[in-house]
């Protein structure tokens, strides 16, 4: 956890220089996943040990990382503005439900206009906007969400078929990073002995597959 406040009595800080946070995969698609910090919140993170008496800040990293980091002519050394890092989708309903046009709103980082384009077509297809651009009453419902409306979405179609338990679930998964496992080629078969299928079905006796 990173944080800029002061707690009292901490005189160390060892800095793993990690952080998780929400990122766009090459499908547009946001997943929080763990990335190196910036230069600027490693500073920070130092700035944490010693505010009340000495202390001592240890980072932890490979090679050169951290003095490349921190190198302040670096374009590492500041963090990327999140409307720039995640998706645009939520931020482009929520201005439209704001009854503006985030194409003509000045903004202090504004996203590509590629990548708002990309979220408009989303949203027109999803029906949360309308062929101008404007919200729609499905597009109302959604902005409420505190997630992409891509999986609110799913999450209201889920209530109308009695699924939303299952349909929360799988919103959750698909936040994280490393849902899935792709063997290597050279991996022609893969073999589960029964002691792990039977120790599985002991813990989840529902779970009787392999």
């Amino acid at each position: 956890v990173r944080s800029s406040v002061t707690v009292p009595g901490v005189i160390g800080v060892i800095d793993s220089l990690q952080v998780k946070r929400k990122t766009v995969d090459e499908h547009g698609v946001s997943h929080i996943q763990k990335i190196t910090v910036s230069g600027a919140e490693a500073d920070q993170g130092k700035g944490r040990a010693g505010r009340e008496q000495a202390g001592f800040y240890i980072p932890i990293s490979f090679s050169n990382e951290y003095s490349q980091i921190t190198n302040r002519a670096s374009e590492s050394y500041w963090p990327v503005p999140a409307i720039k890092r995640e998706a645009s989708s939520s931020v482009v309903l929520q201005v439209a439900g704001a009854d503006l046009d985030i194409r003509t709103l000045a903004m202090l980082d504004k996203p590509s206009e590629e990548k708002v384009s990309v979220a408009i077509t989303r949203l027109q297809n999803l029906g949360a906007l309308d062929e101008k651009g404007a919200i729609t009453e499905l597009g109302k419902q959604l902005v409420e969400f505190q997630i992409e409306p891509e999986r609110a979405i799913v999450l209201l179609e889920a209530e109308k078929r009695g699924v939303l338990p299952e349909a929360m679930i799988s919103m959750a998964v698909l936040e994280n990073e490393g849902i899935s496992f792709v063997p290597p080629k050279s991996a022609k078969n893969i073999i589960v002995s029964d002691e792990v299928i039977n120790n599985i079905q002991e813990k989840d006796p529902y779970n009787q597959g392999t």
